[in-house]
């Protein structure tokens, strides 16, 4: 038996904030643009530590696809998580860390992410997803490494 697509109301993905719960089963259907988050965003770079702070997070997903729920929030409350690759050779993303917005630290208004800087590269490439399953890549280039 085929189903169409239209028959159904279109039901859009939603991402996690919770490692917790990255395999609890969600059904999409339906077709969606790419609608690329807004971030900013800064790193600090020393011998020992990369801290990178998220300044500000905005999801551009319309209204027209969010719950009643969703509708009601804003900034860093849409944001899913925070990939990272911090050896990043310029073609290929490859993960070196990962975190959920339950795990990122809030400090002064701003989500705060420490690591070891024990990498010594020169670039690190960072992905944000939003709970819509919407990403905002951004690539530093560390200067004196």
């Amino acid at each position: 038996m085929r189903k169409e697509l239209h028959q159904k109301p279109f039901q859009k993905f939603r991402q996690t904030q919770s490692k917790n719960n990255v395999n609890a089963l969600d059904e999409s259907v339906g077709l969606s643009f790419n609608r690329t988050p807004v971030v900013k965003s800064s790193i600090d770079v020393s011998d020992r530590f990369l801290k990178f702070i998220i300044h500000s997070f905005s999801s551009q997903e319309l209204a027209s696809g969010r719950t009643a729920t969703e509708k009601e929030l804003s900034g860093f409350d849409l944001l899913s998580a925070v990939f990272i690759d911090r050896d990043y050779n310029g073609e290929a993303f490859e993960m070196t860390d990962y975190f959920f917005l339950e795990d990122i630290p809030c400090k002064d208004g701003k989500l705060l992410i420490e690591l070891e800087n024990t990498y010594n590269s020169k670039n690190i490439m960072v992905v944000y997803t939003d709970i819509f399953g919407n990403d905002f890549t951004e690539n530093f280039e560390l200067q004196g490494i």
